[in-house]
């Protein structure tokens, strides 16, 4: 039976439109009469009703069960139905269908015990034969799809709160609780799993130079082709910026986690195409197996970080955990996390190893290089915190930290008189960063250095390996008036051609020629045809290394122009090379070093925010 209006919609209590739609609805009757009046009500309420008929208590709860209706008015009365038993057999069956029960002359105790069993409203023969039930049924509709609406809104929430926003795929949190759930099943069925984690070496790289949009698009493209190299029992999530996270169930033995992780490094291989652009990833995975190497899902993870550690430090593609061997590579993890704190902690010093003019003996300028004094390790050297910083993206911080506090001590020589130039050393990765050129013009703005007294140094690898973008940046930086040093000169084949090209002031040739090229007849002809070359070029020549008395009578006679070293001097702290520079017998004869106005060289990390580079 159908009661039509022409409207689609009920006007609510503020006079506003719901468009409900057809509304299926259940009616079940005690008597003809009765059937009447509700048919005449319906009717008034100017829905679009489509309604089903019931005879009985029994067909009341089977069609409830099967088929779904927006509302069901029941007459309380109906034989063998017990409308509070109903109610709460409906709900503990999970069936929510608003039931409107029609009450007779119920007192007020029944019809409130109905209303709390569950009923959406009860209404009395009396109140049929006006408007009272079109208002119940449209308050019971409105009050069910309200509810549905927030649960579904709610279960989108919840999927969105677990899923990452960028690939869709599962993120950290949903993903560590399938990891707890399948570590718990491996132990209990005494099974084993395994657990890759997977990282883009060079994705920092990428999303400095062309921007986090095509680094996101990248990361999509790449959780496809991921998806595609994974069976449909494994997992795999995001579980970081550019770090994917596979769960493997079943399979998990040292040549099946290498299968898998040949798999994903396969998919990976193909270039991807991003816009315009045509961009290459280098994946690294780190695996663990469970229980060959933990047993828990927090040990399981700290085992893969360990060997994904290892395989981005050494350059290897793929590592499985060692097991049991992994204190090394879990203090590595650790002091990556403490660097980040270190710059604003001051816990980074600069040291000053001098640059000595060969031809007049005499100080010319010094090399910057970082120190950590870390409060358990002590002085850390470089080689023991660069690595790190470039793999956790804070190689643009630091670099702007010892760009800023080399700069200051220049300034600070400049004041009293000594026109020391300084040699800072850029990581390959300063090549991807197309603001380094603002960052150094800013910074000699600041402390008012002229520019020829800032030298960068950047490797012959870096420079070969990103020709293209090496030449567009050191353009920049020479516009500047800076100097360019190609550091480990000899050890990176550069063409001829190329370096011709590039507007670089001066070569630094490798100190594994240079300390023993007294000894080696093949490193002294390295080195004599490196200062002919620079020569022939209009380039110096700075020669690292310089250890012995004989090297330095070696280098003075091939012409090389600086020499740096331990013959001359280690790398001092700032005080020490100040009392070098007034006691040194390669000091600026006859100048004495005034006193520093400055007791601390140092600049807090905030003031260098506008200019900050290379945050991940």
């Amino acid at each position: 039976m159908s009661v039509n209006s022409e409207r689609q919609d009920i006007l609510d209590p503020q006079g506003q439109a719901a468009p409900f739609g057809p509304l299926r609805v259940l009616l079940a009757e005690i008597d003809r009469a009765k059937a009447s009046v509700l048919a005449s009500a319906l009717d008034g309420s100017e829905f679009d009703l489509v309604i089903d008929r019931a005879a009985t208590g029994g067909d009341v709860l089977r069609a409830l069960e099967i088929n779904g209706y927006d509302c069901a008015i029941i007459d309380a009365a109906l034989p063998a139905f017990d409308a509070l038993g109903a109610l709460m057999e409906l709900r503990g069956r999970g069936i929510d269908t608003p039931i409107i029960l029609l009450v007779g002359s119920a007192n007020e105790r029944h019809a409130r015990l109905l209303l709390e069993a569950g009923a959406a409203d009860c209404v009395s023969d009396g109140e049929l034969a006006g408007n009272r039930l079109g208002l119940s049924l449209w308050k019971a509709v409105r009050a069910h799809r309200s509810l549905h609406q927030l649960a579904a809104s709610q279960q989108t929430l919840s999927a969105r709160l677990m899923h990452d926003d960028v690939t869709q795929l599962p993120n950290r949190a949903l993903f560590l609780d399938r990891l707890e759930k399948a570590a718990t099943l491996a132990r209990r069925e005494h099974a084993a799993m395994a657990l890759l984690l997977l990282d883009f070496k060079d994705f920092n790289q990428i999303n400095r130079t062309f921007g986090h949009a095509i680094g996101d698009r990248l990361l999509e493209v790449a959780a496809a082709r991921l998806v595609s190299a994974i069976r449909e029992s494994d997992t795999l999530a995001r579980v970081g910026d550019n770090e994917f996270a596979i769960l493997l169930p079943t399979g998990a033995t040292p040549n099946g986690v290498a299968t898998a992780a040949s798999k994903l490094r396969e998919v990976l291989r193909r270039a991807f195409t991003i816009g315009q652009y045509r961009l290459q990833v280098t994946p690294a995975i780190g695996a663990a197996i469970c229980p060959l190497h933990a047993t828990t899902s927090s040990e399981l993870m700290r085992a893969a970080e360990s060997a994904l550690w290892e395989a981005k430090s050494e350059a290897r593609g793929f590592v499985v955990c060692a097991g049991g061997g992994n204190d090394g590579n879990r203090e590595k993890l650790k002091l990556a996390g403490q660097l980040r704190q270190a710059i604003d902690r001051s816990e980074l010093r600069l040291h000053y190893q001098p640059k000595i003019d060969i031809g007049r003996a005499r100080v010319c300028g010094a090399e910057a290089l970082v120190r950590w004094h870390h409060p358990r390790h002590g002085l850390l050297s470089p080689d023991n915190f660069i690595p790190l910083a470039e793999q956790i993206g804070l190689i643009g911080d630091l670099t702007g930290w010892v760009l800023n506090v080399a700069l200051q001590q220049v300034a600070d020589w400049h004041r009293r008189g000594l026109d020391l130039s300084i040699s800072v050393n850029l990581s390959p990765l300063s090549l991807h960063n197309r603001e380094l050129a603002l960052l150094i013009e800013a910074l000699l703005e600041k402390w008012r250095v002229p520019p020829s007294l800032l030298v960068l140094e950047i490797t012959e690898s870096a420079i070969i390996s990103h020709m293209m973008r090496a030449s567009e940046i050191l353009r920049r930086l020479h516009r500047l008036g800076v100097g360019i040093s190609i550091d480990d000169f000899g050890t990176g084949y550069t063409s001829l051609a190329y370096l011709r090209k590039l507007p670089v002031s001066e070569l630094k040739i490798d100190k594994s020629f240079v300390t023993n090229m007294c000894r080696a007849n093949d490193d002294a002809v390295i080195v004599r045809t490196i200062i002919e070359l620079a020569r022939n070029l209009g380039l110096k020549t700075v020669a690292e290394g310089v250890e012995e008395r004989e090297t330095w009578q070696a280098l003075s006679r091939l012409g090389c122009e600086i020499a740096q070293g331990y013959y001359m001097s280690h790398p001092l702290d700032a005080d020490a090379f100040e009392r070098w520079l007034a006691e040194s017998p390669w000091s600026l004869a006859g100048r004495p070093l005034p006193m520093s106005a400055d007791a601390a060289l140092s600049i807090p990390v905030a003031e260098l925010a506008p200019f900050a580079v290379g945050r991940a």
